[in-house]
């Protein structure tokens, strides 16, 4: 008789827990019971005191409660009925079973989705209902971050991806290599609030336009990587492995509605077929630039359609971190800078929207040009800063290359994407001119 144990979460507990329950898992195992993968029996899964059993029937699954039930009084072990509970995992419009299940006389309850090692179980094999618990926790990771560095004036650009790579990614992406597949719009709202933060505009802003600034992927490319790096390990198991096993049979199956038809479906969008078909690991700089290639495209075609980023298809014509964000601009800079950018810069081009007026009727009215107020009014003709433009950009106004440009429009291009700090420090000041005219 052994009367010693372990501290309260010491290091060794689920050790002494896997050694204590190993006559559980034969008694079960004896019972010939589970779901069949090949000639095994797959009837439980452990992982330190968290225990789920697998069976095909109700009947089965009574016989192992039952055998549990016996096992626990013998060893006098008490389970938690409250937090023991019964899922019937199904497909589409099949009816839930009503067999009542015990443990000794306590009644299970049966539910609709339970949390596993940290993945919650649909029924219906959803993985929406995870998803959702996952950007409510990076939600509240990004919070916690912005909160700290709010106030942290020199935190720069790469400080700022490596906390979200650290503290958030982790989060949103728990166990993606399984639901990777499926886009999920409340995973891409915390991807896009990040962004929207660091560069500092309002929820409006042209989500391709957030992207193509900051040159992160969308969210669930990070996924579909995961699944690859699943794939590789997966394709490199021992034969005799049970997971290698459940992927071979997976894999046979893959004209079904499976991961492996998911992954393949993945794998064609990126033309990485051939991996697929002759079971080889994929390297991961190869689908890192795959990925690249295939959403630049994706993202190249779908800003044109965009009519708000009227301005910024001309100066952005890659899909790549731009240069201004490396700098250690100004937080107020970089701000209003991204929103001049991206087209949200409440001039009257942007705002004659709000109140239906036609393009054409939103001039200028701190001028006599009588006309309209976009962009490259703003950076290059208005007169009422001339001074501003004259200080800031200084000999660059009367370079060769300046004076080369046929048209406005091409001034604008040059400063933008050649002048990036001073065409935000002039931003800035202009658009302060701008405020204390309009609204004293």
């Amino acid at each position: 008789m052994c009367d010693k144990g372990v501290k309260q979460g010491d290091n060794l507990s689920p050790t002494l827990f896997s050694v204590f329950v190993n006559d559980l898992v034969a008694e079960i195992n004896n019972l010939d019971l589970g779901v069949k993968i090949d000639e095994s029996s797959v009837s439980m899964l452990l992982y330190a005191d968290d225990i789920a059993l697998i069976a095909n029937s109700e009947a089965d699954l009574q016989i192992m409660l039952n055998q549990m039930h016996d096992w626990c009084k013998r060893w006098r072990v008490l389970i938690n009925t409250e937090k023991s509970k019964v899922v019937h995992f199904r497909k589409g419009r099949s009816q839930r079973t009503d067999t009542e299940f015990k443990i000794g006389l306590n009644v299970l309850e049966i539910v609709d989705k339970y949390k596993y090692l940290g993945v919650v179980m649909h029924e219906k094999r959803d993985y929406s209902f995870h998803c959702e618990m996952l950007a409510k926790s990076a939600g509240r990771a990004l919070g916690s971050i912005i909160n700290k560095i709010h106030n942290m004036k020199q935190a720069g650009f790469k400080t700022y991806e490596k906390l979200y790579n650290s503290c958030v990614i982790p989060i949103s992406d728990y166990c993606a290599s399984i639901w990777g597949f499926k886009h999920f719009k409340s995973a891409e709202n915390v991807h896009h609030r990040a962004i929207r933060y660091f560069l500092g505009v309002h929820r409006f802003t042209p989500i391709l336009a957030l992207l193509g600034e900051i040159g992160w992927l969308p969210s669930i490319y990070r996924r579909w990587l995961a699944m690859i790096r699943f794939w590789n390990r997966l394709v490199k198991l021992d034969e005799y492995r049970l997971t290698k096993r459940a992927f071979e049979r997976d894999y046979s199956s893959s004209n079904n509605n499976n991961w492996c038809s998911e992954f393949k479906t993945v794998m064609s969008s990126l033309n990485l077929t051939d991996y697929y078909n002759r079971k080889r690991p994929i390297p991961i700089d190869l689908a890192k630039e795959s990925m690249t290639q295939f959403y630049s495209i994706i993202w190249s075609r779908d800003y044109e359609r965009v009519s708000k980023l009227r301005t910024y298809r001309t100066f952005k014509t890659e899909f790549v971190c731009e240069e201004y964000l490396t700098l250690n601009l100004k937080r107020n800079e970089r701000a209003l800078f991204a929103q001049f950018r991206t087209g949200i810069l409440p001039l009257r081009v942007e705002t004659g929207r709000y109140v239906g007026e036609a393009p054409e009727q939103r001039r200028c009215k701190l001028c006599h040009s009588g006309l309209v107020e976009d962009e490259t009014h703003f950076l290059v003709e208005c007169a009422l800063y001339e001074n501003t433009r004259s200080v800031i950009f200084g000999n660059i106004l009367n370079s060769e290359e300046y004076a080369t440009c046929q048209s406005n429009k091409d001034k604008l291009v040059l400063l933008v994407k050649c002048h990036p700090r001073k065409c935000a420090k002039f931003v800035v000041n202009a658009f302060y001119i701008r405020s204390s005219i309009l609204y004293k």
